[in-house]
């Protein structure tokens, strides 16, 4: 199976590669959320969540539907 690939800014970036971004991303974020007393942290934080919100829309729109799937 072939992965799809999305152009962003004259690069390519693969499925795989774009959800394991997703997932580094989570991470980070995951690691910030004991310091959100801290204003920028907590702004940070709010921010990432709408980011992180319309990414998964765009990741959605590129990985391939499997079969037998559920349909929307």
């Amino acid at each position: 199976m072939a992965l799809r690939r999305v152009r962003i800014r004259g690069d390519r970036l693969g499925v795989g590669e774009a959800a394991r971004v997703v997932q580094q991303l989570d991470g980070l974020s995951r690691r910030m959320e004991p310091h959100a007393g801290y204003r920028p942290v907590r702004e940070y934080l709010a921010d990432f969540d709408d980011a992180r919100r319309a990414r998964m829309l765009l990741l959605a729109d590129i990985i391939p539907s499997s079969p037998g799937g559920t349909p929307a």
